[in-house]
């Protein structure tokens, strides 16, 4: 926790400062970090308070919750290649924007083959897995969304679960699926 003219005791979990506030004013914000548990469950809701002053001991909570959605159109067929899959990230039921690297991972069933993924604002390297990004997602928003290509096996099974998660910008990871209906024959 750290801010201007507060005093934060380095591993504490208060600050304090003696200087006057001013009727209708703020202090600096105090920034604090914190690091997210791999096995975090989702949503985490973080609480401060204040007190002192002179003033009744108020609090408030902030919670970043992202999800994540996968959609497509229509069936795929065996054989058919660049099929599309699109990936939607939203902060809908956070109260704070995120903080921090973004990062999607896909995970194509065995009856298909990633081609591609990209996105506006998204870095997703050509022959990966995974898109990123580090800008901050505000509460009730959502990122452009990731376009996901795939082949679909000639001999591919009906029906194919793709799926795509989320984790990073303080938020616990979140996944998604999309069950796809494979037809006989190519496009």
């Amino acid at each position: 926790m750290a801010g201007t003219g507060w005093t934060c005791l380095s591993g504490g979990t208060t600050c304090s400062r003696s200087s006057a506030l001013a009727g209708g004013a703020s202090y600096p914000p105090i920034t604090v970090k914190v690091n997210v548990a791999p096995d975090a469950s989702s949503p985490q809701l973080n609480q401060v308070s204040v007190s002192g002053g002179g003033s009744a001991p108020p609090s408030v909570s902030d919670s970043t919750t992202l999800s994540i959605s996968k959609t497509h159109t229509g069936n795929f067929a065996q054989g058919q290649q660049h099929a599309i899959y699109t990936v939607k990230v939203s902060n809908a039921a956070g109260v704070s924007a995120t903080s921090g690297a973004v990062t999607v991972t896909e995970a194509v069933p065995s009856g298909m083959t990633l081609v591609s993924m990209a996105g506006t604002g998204w870095t997703c390297p050509a022959t990966g897995t995974t898109c990123s990004r580090t800008s901050a997602l505000s509460a009730g928003s959502s990122y452009p969304p990731i376009t996901v290509t795939v082949n679909v096996a000639a001999d591919a099974s009906s029906p194919q679960l793709n799926q795509v998660s989320v984790s990073g910008g303080g938020s616990a990871p979140a996944n998604a699926s999309d069950s796809t209906t494979i037809t006989s024959g190519g496009n």
